[in-house]
């Protein structure tokens, strides 16, 4: 069925750190497949599945491949981000291997961190970072695959708390005061709410919504987008 879908799509969830996107995304993934659709959770799998060393290899030949074989895409998607900047490396090779997948003849991707939350990870050191960047990504690709962006919504106070649980030190949050804390998640929720979204999810709850949640955003889908 997903094979069949009149135009390729990608459905790109984003949020604020701790919001339950990986999760929510991979459940609804999981959904649409025992409907027979053939899903590629392309960013899911780099960050949960492969290993740290191909993560990077992955990153990067990607980065490098978007430069040959699109080189116009490549400088408007990196259009504002001063090269050899930590944002450059530690940020921008985020989006390439997404631009890349989006462009790949799989009918139907599901993004648990795409476009939208690598905005958000730049704009973390770039306030300058914003609706514009985004827009410009997206034109970039010049492809033919729907974009349906899902706001997984956390008040900047639960998303802050979540964050504190974590133990694995990989969250740039984990280094600055619960002040600086609260002030940056309260300017990335203002970036996430001026984002074109095509479906909100609330998820200031426990996780034992989770499931009705998925299927919320699968009923969507198959209503409005996977026809």
């Amino acid at each position: 069925m997903g094979n069949h879908l009149k135009q390729p799509v990608c459905i790109d969830f984003y949020g604020l750190p701790g919001c339950g996107k990986s999760t929510l995304s991979h459940v609804v993934a999981k959904k649409l497949r025992t409907v027979d659709f053939d899903v590629e959770e392309t960013t899911y799998n780099v960050d949960h599945v492969y290993s740290t060393p191909y993560r990077i290899i992955k990153k990067v030949f990607s980065t490098i491949l978007l430069l040959i074989r699109y080189p116009n895409v490549f400088r408007r998607v990196s259009k504002g981000v001063p090269f050899f900047s930590k944002d450059y490396f530690h940020h921008f090779l985020n989006i390439p291997y997404k631009v890349l997948a989006a462009k790949s003849s799989k009918a139907l991707l599901v993004f648990d961190e795409g476009f939208c939350q690598s905005i958000l990870s730049m704009a973390f050191s770039d306030e300058k970072i914003s609706y514009n960047h985004y827009h410009s990504v997206i034109m970039a690709m010049a492809c033919n695959r729907r974009m349906v962006n899902v706001y997984v919504k956390t008040n900047p106070q639960t998303s802050l708390a979540r964050i504190r649980k974590r133990s694995d030190g990989q969250s740039r949050f984990d280094y600055i005061s619960d002040v600086i804390a609260m002030e940056k998640l309260v300017q990335l929720e203002s970036l996430c709410e001026s984002l074109p979204y095509a479906i909100m999810v609330d998820n200031n709850n426990s996780k034992d919504s989770l499931d009705e949640e998925a299927n919320n955003v699968v009923e969507y889908l198959r209503k409005m987008v996977l026809q």
